[in-house]
């Protein structure tokens, strides 16, 4: 039964460090991609 509880225990950390990468991924792509908008603006003006 403890070694059942283990496998679990890491399957939810494996899965939850999965999803706060994906979320931090998304968020600096929108970052740098907005960073890219305000730059291609100050650079047209």
């Amino acid at each position: 039964m403890s070694s059942n509880k283990r496998e679990n225990t890491a399957l939810v950390l494996r899965v939850v460090t999965v999803v706060l990468l994906l979320a931090i991924t998304v968020a600096l792509y929108r970052i740098s991609g907005s960073l890219m908008d305000i730059a291609q603006a100050l650079m047209g003006s």
